[in-house]
């Protein structure tokens, strides 16, 4: 489903978003690409724009409590196109028995090629310069976590698969802007403390197992960690 949304969002040059569920899976390399949209939390810029748009292509919603920002929200129901696996929403209409990925597939066929749109809204986690080297001596105030994920930035590569446990890294990634191929793995939807740590493990050894040179990075803290082991444990 991945590769349908990847040629709509390059064909069409539309303004593109995520969700915090959706993190990674759109190129964030790409000129189209505007950053998060995360309901009342999001920034002025990026909320107005997803907001006050004429029409929002909504693809693979999930409306849960936190990806929806505690359900705070406000698309405009007929002004929004809901592409979910078995219909599709138009408006206040509901048709079912309709794929998504072989409409996207037609949608994208016809739609012709676009030269990529110049965002109107800039993301606001690409605002301050995140490769300018910082030595101790430069940074006598506190590193605070506004800095400390745009920082990142600079230091993913492409095709690393990022982890993040729930609560301050799970957040905190949303300020990060990943290079292209990055796998981002969370538990947005259901919330389970301590997968992390097992989850980072599996990654790496099917990354072995396929022979491939990407990262596995994990963010994880230490009240996680001692649940993070304790499950691996019980689990043999």
């Amino acid at each position: 489903m991945l590769d349908e949304v990847d040629v709509l969002v390059r064909k069409s040059g539309l303004l593109t978003y995520v969700t915090p569920m959706g993190k990674g899976n759109v190129n964030e390399s790409l000129e189209n690409f505007s950053g998060m949209y995360f309901g009342a939390f999001t920034d002025e810029r990026t909320k107005e724009a997803v907001e006050n748009s004429d029409l929002v292509l909504y693809i693979g919603p999930i409306k849960s409590d936190v990806n929806t920002a505690w359900f705070t929200t406000k698309l405009q129901q007929e002004q929004t196109i809901e592409f979910y696996n078995g219909h599709v929403e138009i408006g206040y209409a509901k048709y079912e028995g309709i794929q998504m990925k072989g409409v996207l597939q037609k949608l994208s066929a016809r739609i012709p090629s676009s030269p990529p749109h110049s965002p109107e809204f800039e993301w606001a986690s690409t605002t301050s310069n995140p490769t300018t080297a910082v030595s101790v001596h430069q940074m006598p105030e506190p590193i605070l976590h506004e800095y400390l994920w745009k920082r990142l930035s600079s230091w993913f590569q492409p095709n690393d698969i990022i982890i993040t446990e729930n609560g301050t890294a799970n957040i905190g990634i949303w300020d990060s802007k990943f290079p292209p191929g990055v796998q981002a793995i969370n538990q947005t939807l259901w919330g389970s403390i301590g997968y992390s740590v097992g989850a980072a493990q599996g990654a790496a050894l099917a990354l072995k197992d396929a022979r491939s040179e990407s990262r596995t990075i994990l963010f994880v803290g230490d009240g996680n960690l001692p649940i993070s082991g304790y499950k691996l444990r019980s689990s043999r």
